[in-house]
């Protein structure tokens, strides 16, 4: 039996500190350094994958959320697009009877947001 091991991000040695490689490439990209409270989440879940478009600084309160919200394995942070809720709309209204857990896992978030954004008047794509 294999068991599935969790990606651990990278440590590197830098100004004589050990520093995780998404902190030390964000505060390159800052051109400062980060505080103790600040955190680097990654979007996608890979901390391995230290490009500037899917890391964002948050603070301890969200961290603690979003580690909660991942070990429900639904991250609750991600930003959706326009379109990705009005899929979650549409499909919320063209089945019903489906669960919303199943929808909150396709589109990956918690199933509260999915009960928030099926509650919203529906949005229309492309009208301003």
């Amino acid at each position: 039996m294999t068991t599935a091991r969790r990606i651990r991000p990278r440590m590197l040695r830098r100004d004589g500190r050990k520093i995780y490689e998404q902190r030390w490439v964000m505060e390159q990209h800052l051109g400062r350094r980060l505080r103790r409270d600040e955190f680097v989440f990654c979007i996608n879940g890979d901390y391995r994958d230290v490009r500037i478009e899917n890391m964002r600084i948050i603070t301890a309160s969200e961290y603690g959320r979003i580690s909660r919200a991942r070990g429900r394995r639904r991250v609750c942070a991600v930003q959706l697009s326009e379109q990705q809720m009005i899929g979650i709309q549409k499909r919320r209204q063209m089945f019903p009877r489906e669960p919303v857990r199943d929808v909150a896992r396709d589109f990956g978030v918690t199933v509260e947001r999915v009960q928030q954004i099926a509650e919203r008047p529906l949005i229309e794509s492309g009208v301003a």
